[in-house]
């Protein structure tokens, strides 16, 4: 009897989202001959947490998207992203015996792009230099701070060229396939460079990737000039077009083709982001609010009392009863962006993860195990402009120690990030994979030192 009640009240207690104090629920019938220790007790607590904006020192280098470009903020500072890439051999490909005579036409850079950011008109000028001192070591997990120095001196420019995101040159049906859409850029690199790549493969009938690398180890792209646009791109490949003759019918015949040297996963493709004056935009920051940038900009850091959380608990009841929590509420509320900040939009998601955890996140790509144990998922609700995370399921956890002391404390850092999900047939969307947003973005929130609505923690908890 005892155990069906408490079932029947905890059913009532989900319903009860916004209360003050500390209540004794039960039903009326019966309550003055229940013993005290049978009463659900519910209190809720409001705490405001210790919070600052944490310059992030990178993200991992290794990327989905592969960004290009730089974009200025009055508001957020400044973005650069570069590339240094390798390419892959054809699989298995046969280069013409010399006596077909091959001669090379031309090699052509690729770098599709099925979005981009900023201005659409905005000229950018991308400069791509041969890496010839270290090579990209393929086990090696590279940080989005490296230095490409290690890599290339910048002596050997292969190419550059001016662009805008729209409209970048005349359409080719050669890379257009079925999709009218496409949007790439295309670079022809000089006579001296295609003679160069020709000779390899000459060398290398029969050429794997390995052998390719040791004579070509890829390319470090950058810009110049240009503070408007950033493109993200979804491929990149190397084109080299050639032909050779072979009789038929005692005729010489000619055929053109090509080998495709493709950017891909057999390689290694790398993503360095620059904030050069992040220092300066985080100094500036008013106590009032927090800053939200990617990639790798400004996080939040917030420090939440547990230790004070859980005193606060235990004197609110009596020492007998079981303590739950059954919910913990933390907000962030965004404000509005100010007119010259017309390209930045807030993340689609936020993640709240333990500071113990984050470095191998932002380095590795490897998400906390178990759900909502190690990090909470904030998703961007238009209507009310904020994020809204439930930590119930990180304090209980922490809760169940044996040991919690007055000055105990959890650091969670609060990062954009990029979620894949899918949606099986009986409706439930299951969360694939979460890795932090290469893309930019940006959003304002209130600190725990806003005047008009601090950053707080709400918890609602039960003792039984």
């Amino acid at each position: 009897m005892k155990n069906e009640l408490k079932i029947k009240l905890l059913g009532a207690l989900l319903m009860v989202m916004t209360f003050s104090g500390c209540s004794k629920i039960a039903t009326s019938v019966g309550l003055e001959v229940r013993p005290d220790q049978d009463i659900v007790v519910v209190c809720a607590d409001t705490f405001l947490l210790d919070c600052e904006n944490y310059e992030v020192p990178c993200i991992s280098a290794q990327a989905d998207t592969m960004v290009l470009g730089e974009f200025f903020s009055k508001t957020f500072g400044d973005t650069k992203a570069e590339l240094l890439l390798q390419f892959a051999a054809p699989e298995n490909y046969a280069f013409p015996d010399k006596s077909y005579k091959p001669e090379p036409d031309s090699l052509v850079l690729m770098m599709y792009y099925d979005s981009y950011f900023g201005s659409p008109y905005a000229p950018l000028e991308f400069s791509v230099y041969e890496i010839n001192k270290n090579s990209i070591n393929y086990s090696t997990r590279y940080s989005s701070d490296l230095n490409p120095g290690d890599f290339c001196d910048s002596t050997i420019l292969m190419g550059k060229r001016v662009m805008t995101s729209v409209d970048l040159s005349p359409k080719d049906s050669a890379h257009l396939a079925d999709d009218a859409d496409l949007k790439y850029v295309r670079y022809k690199f000089d006579n001296s460079q295609c003679q160069r790549f020709f000779g390899i493969l000459q060398n290398h009938p029969k050429i794997t990737t390995d052998e390719f690398l040791n004579d070509f180890k890829g390319l470090y792209i950058t810009t110049r000039y240009g503070s408007s646009t950033l493109l993200y791109m979804n491929q990149i490949t190397m084109f080299m077009y050639y032909h050779y003759t072979y009789q038929r019918d005692g005729k010489d015949t000619t055929v053109s083709t090509s080998i495709v040297f493709p950017a891909n996963h057999e390689v290694r493709q790398l993503n360095r982001f620059v904030h050069r004056d992040r220092e300066q935009v985080v100094s500036s920051i008013p106590d009032s609010l927090l800053y939200i940038k990617s990639v790798a900009g400004i996080y939040p850091k917030l420090t939440i009392p547990v230790g004070k959380i859980y005193d606060r608990m235990r004197q609110r009841m009596d020492s007998s009863k079981y303590l739950a929590i059954a919910a913990a509420e933390l907000r962030f509320e965004n404000i509005d962006l100010d007119e010259t900040d017309v390209w930045m939009n807030p993340p689609t998601y936020l993640m709240a993860v333990e500071e113990s955890q984050f470095d191998d996140f932002i380095r590795h790509n490897q998400v906390p195990d178990g759900y909502e144990t190690d990090r909470s998922l904030g998703l961007y609700s238009v209507s009310s402009n904020s994020y809204l995370f439930d930590l119930s399921f990180l304090l209980a956890r922490r809760f169940r120690e044996e040991t919690i002391l007055p000055d105990d404390k959890m650091t969670f850092i609060v990062l954009p990030v990029d979620v894949a999900s899918s949606t099986s047939s009986s409706g439930a969307t299951t969360i694939n994979k979460i890795r932090p947003l290469v893309k930019l973005s940006a959003a304002k929130v209130r600190s725990a030192k806003n005047t008009n609505s601090p950053l707080r923690l709400k918890i609602l908890y039960q003792g039984f």
